[in-house]
């Protein structure tokens, strides 16, 4: 009843003004694209902004939003029998679209039907074509309705207005209030259980997805009904994926992704950065989890890795990001966080980042700029202090070696060559000294040898 609730109270916004005629947006209209696009994507990235809506509201209760708002130029959506409706048979104007659609267009693209699943009955999807405004498909009439039966819509007064009324001099209630008061009660008692019966159609609906998640949440241990991430990054949607383990090998592949999410029902794949923010939401048809499952990051993908590494160290924060400053660039596209950096770091004026996964925006902010929360933002400096402490080390390395090689060529090089001088000086006198001392020796035996010889003894003889 919580889908009818907000139907009713956004439809009570016109209680006061012209009631202006209802109808399905066109399908090539700007409203028809918004409302499926809030439907397969919006919400899931920001349920925070539609208040109200669950992960089980229909296109209409989507519509009623809009037009409640008074965005896209959203019409207003029609009640439940307040348009005519026509026999659903073998004459239903279109048939032919409504086959088409539940034999072939579910199959190729479930994304276009969300609130049905495959194998639906033909009339729920007549119900659908004609809710999503698919030209020539008017109201399928209920069971026992008949065809060109319509209930006109009229605003609901202020019940503070009639309790005044009823107290007002001169009111008496009549005979023949209490019996309008029965037939009001038995024509709302009868809208009632038609509601009821949608209601329990839309539920069997939900029960039948339950048994695509039991059998996903069976094969994937690492994913968990119930729980999303936001935001979804860009580019990172897949379309009519078979499992939650097919999701996860997707999301590998993408830099940056730390968690995926994956839509049971409809088969629908998105990857969410890493430290992106947990929800948890009531459709368990939502299975999300952590994309390396155990695995080293360093194994899954490297860039992603550098991403974990920098979030988990806090030198990049999510949810933070700055004001705009004078003289700032203009935003760019990058692939993740990590590349954004990248740019950062040949910027000689910014002084810190701040890079949105929705988008893949990249913003380069000077010094001035002030911090200020910036939800699904991440933001960091230009390095990172573990690394800004690799690179003092290797430059003050690069630093001391070139001062020791300096030092060393004063201090060791100069006194060397001299001690090497002096050595060579030193060894060539020895040299010369011991060669003087044995030709002087040479010399005296020559002459005590003349000597000798004249008296007639042998000679001597002196060698080195």
């Amino acid at each position: 009843m919580l889908r009818l609730l907000c139907l009713v109270l956004t439809l009570q916004a016109a209680a006061d003004s012209e009631v202006k005629p209802c109808h399905p947006p066109k399908v090539d209209s700007e409203c028809h694209a918004k409302v499926m696009y809030a439907m397969l994507d919006g919400f899931a990235q920001h349920p925070e902004k539609y208040v109200g809506l669950t992960t089980k509201s229909n296109y209409r209760d989507f519509q009623a939003y809009f037009w409640n708002v008074g965005m896209h130029d959203c019409p207003r959506p029609c009640m439940e029998h307040e348009e005519a409706c026509a026999k659903f048979d073998s004459q239903y104007p279109c048939l032919k679209d409504v086959q088409w659609a539940a034999f072939h267009g579910i199959v190729e693209n479930p994304e276009w039907y969300p609130e049905l699943r495959t194998g639906a009955p033909l009339k729920d999807f007549a119900l659908v074509l004609y809710t999503h405004g698919q030209p020539g498909c008017p109201r399928p009439c209920d069971e026992g309705e008949p065809a060109g039966h319509f209930v006109p819509y009229k605003a609901e007064e202020d019940p503070e207005d009639e309790a005044e009324e009823s107290k007002a001099p001169g009111h008496e209630k009549g005979e023949g209030e209490d019996e309008d008061l029965e037939a009001d009660e038995d024509e709302s008692s009868k809208k009632e259980k038609t509601e009821v019966l949608r209601l329990a159609k839309l539920l069997q609906t939900q029960k039948d997805r339950k048994v695509v998640k039991t059998v996903q949440s069976q094969d994937d241990s690492c994913a968990r009904p119930g729980l999303l991430y936001a935001p979804a990054m860009a580019g990172s949607s897949l379309r009519s994926v078979q499992s939650s383990n097919d999701c996860r090998m997707h999301c590998r592949k993408i830099d940056g992704a730390g968690h995926f999410l994956f839509y049971a029902s409809l088969g629908l794949c998105h990857c969410a950065v890493y430290g992106a923010t947990k929800q948890e939401v009531p459709d368990v048809n939502n299975l999300a989890g952590p994309v390396n499952c155990g695995v080293r990051w360093e194994e899954v993908n490297k860039e992603t890795a550098k991403l974990v590494d920098a979030v988990d160290k806090k030198c990049f924060v999510m949810n933070k990001g700055f004001g705009p400053a004078i003289g700032e660039a203009l935003p760019f596209k990058t692939k993740d966080a990590v590349e954004c950096q990248k740019e950062l770091r040949s910027s000689a004026y910014a002084k810190h980042f701040v890079f949105t996964p929705m988008d893949g925006e990249c913003r380069l902010v000077g010094p001035e700029a002030t911090p200020m929360p910036a939800q699904n933002a991440i933001s960091g400096p230009k390095v990172c202090e573990e690394l800004a402490v690799q690179l003092r080390l290797k430059a003050d390395f690069k630093e001391v070696g070139r001062a020791v090689t300096r030092r060393l060529v004063i201090f060791v090089g100069i006194p060397s060559a001299f001690m090497i001088a002096g050595l060579i000086i030193t060894g060539a006198v020895i040299s010369v000294r011991r060669r003087l001392r044995l030709s002087m020796a040479r010399a005296n035996l020559f002459a005590r040898n003349e000597l000798l010889a004249g008296f007639g003894l042998e000679e001597q003889y002196i060698t080195e």
